[in-house]
C-alpha cells in the first residue's frame, strides 16, 4: 500500500491459522490467469444453468451460479435504461456506465467516468476523449490525504475544553456487544489510557482524553496503512463515549463504528481490570506497537 506521500509500503502476508478473520479470506491463493479462467467458467455455468433452469452443471462444482449473478439490490441513483445492481459478491453494469462504483472510489473520487459506447452512436465514441485514470488516481491522493487531517481538525473544532475527567482505572473493564461475540478491552499501562479489540494486544490503541466520559483513537492516515488496517474516515469512529450506570459507575461504551445505525452499538462492560487475565500491559518486543512501528 502507498503512505501518504507516495512511498509504498509492504505488508506482510496475514497468517493463516484456525480462529482468525482472514483465515477464509487467505484460504487460497491464486493468479491473474486463474482468475480469468474462474470468470470463464462461471459465465459458462451461468448459460448451460439459464438455459437448462437448473443450478447445477454435470462435472462442474458451481452452484446456483444464476441466483449469485442476478440483480438483488439496485444500484442506480435514479431510473435508468442502463442496469447497474448488486450481485452477491459481483457488480452487473450494462455498458456505456460506470465502472468501479463500489469499495473505495467512491470514498475519493466525485464520480466515476463512463465505461463503453452506445451501439448507435459509434462516431461519438471514437471522437470522445478518453479517460484519463491517472488524472483519476491523483485526486483520489489529494482526497484520502484531506480526509484524515480534515478529520483531526473536525474532532479539535469539536472538543470542549477544560472538562473533568475521571480516575482511569475507572474505565477499565472488558465491554462486550449484546450478542457478547465482539469485545473491547481498556486498561491502564504508563499512565495512560489503551484500547484493543478481541484481547488482542499486539495490536492496541491509545485513547486520548477528549471531554468529560469520551476519548479519541484517531491515528495518522500512514499509522492505519503500516498496520494494515481499513483507512476508515469517518470521525465518529475513533470517538468512544463512556456511560455510566445508576451507580454513577462507568458500565458502558458508546462507539458509532456503523454508519447505517446513527445510534451507534452500546459495549457493555462485563469484567473489571483487564490484566487480571495476566495479559501483558503493553505490546511485547518485536510486536507493532500503538503507531504502527517495530518496538
Amino acid at each position: 500500500m502507498a503512505l501518504s506521500g507516495g512511498t509504498p509500503y509492504h505488508l506482510p502476508r496475514p497468517s493463516v491459522e484456525d480462529g482468525v478473520i482472514m483465515e477464509g479470506a487467505v484460504g487460497v491463493q491464486s493468479s491473474v490467469a486463474d482468475l480469468l479462467t474462474y470468470s470463464q467458467k462461471v459465465m459458462q455455468a451461468a448459460d448451460d444453468q439459464i438455459s437448462r433452469n437448473t443450478t447445477s452443471n454435470e462435472g462442474s462444482p458451481l452452484k446456483q451460479v444464476s441466483t449469485l449473478l442476478e440483480n438483488h439490490i439496485n444500484q442506480s441513483a435514479a431510473p435508468s435504461k442502463l442496469e447497474r445492481s448488486y450481485a452477491l459478491g459481483w457488480i452487473r453494469t450494462m455498458l456505456p456506465g460506470p465502472l468501479g462504483t463500489v469499495g473505495f472510489n467512491p470514498m475519493y473520487v466525485e464520480a466515476m467516468p463512463m465505461t463503453g459506447s452506445d451501439s448507435f452512436s459509434l462516431r461519438q465514441s471514437l471522437n470522445s476523449k478518453p479517460n484519463d485514470y491517472v488524472e483519476l488516481a491523483r485526486k483520489s491522493v489529494e482526497t484520502s490525504n484531506r480526509l484524515w487531517s480534515q478529520m483531526a481538525e473536525e474532532l479539535e473544532d469539536a472538543r470542549i475544553p477544560d472538562t473533568p475527567v475521571r480516575e482511569l482505572s475507572q474505565h477499565v473493564g472488558s465491554y462486550y456487544n449484546v450478542v457478547k461475540h465482539w469485545h473491547m478491552e481498556v486498561w491502564v499501562g504508563q499512565g495512560k489510557l489503551y484500547m484493543c479489540h478481541q484481547g488482542d494486544r499486539k495490536q492496541f490503541y491509545p485513547l486520548e482524553h477528549y471531554n468529560h466520559d469520551t476519548f479519541t483513537w484517531l491515528l495518522t492516515r500512514d499509522q492505519m496503512i503500516r498496520r494494515g488496517l481499513f483507512p476508515v474516515t469517518k470521525t465518529e469512529y475513533y470517538i468512544l463515549a463512556f456511560g455510566q450506570g445508576e451507580d454513577g459507575q462507568i458500565d458502558y461504551v458508546l462507539w458509532r463504528h456503523d454508519p447505517s445505525v446513527s445510534e451507534g452499538e452500546t459495549f457493555k462492560r462485563l469484567s473489571g481490570s483487564a490484566s487480571e487475565k495476566g495479559l501483558p500491559l503493553l505490546a511485547s518486543k518485536g510486536k507493532q506497537n500503538a503507531l504502527g512501528a517495530k518496538r
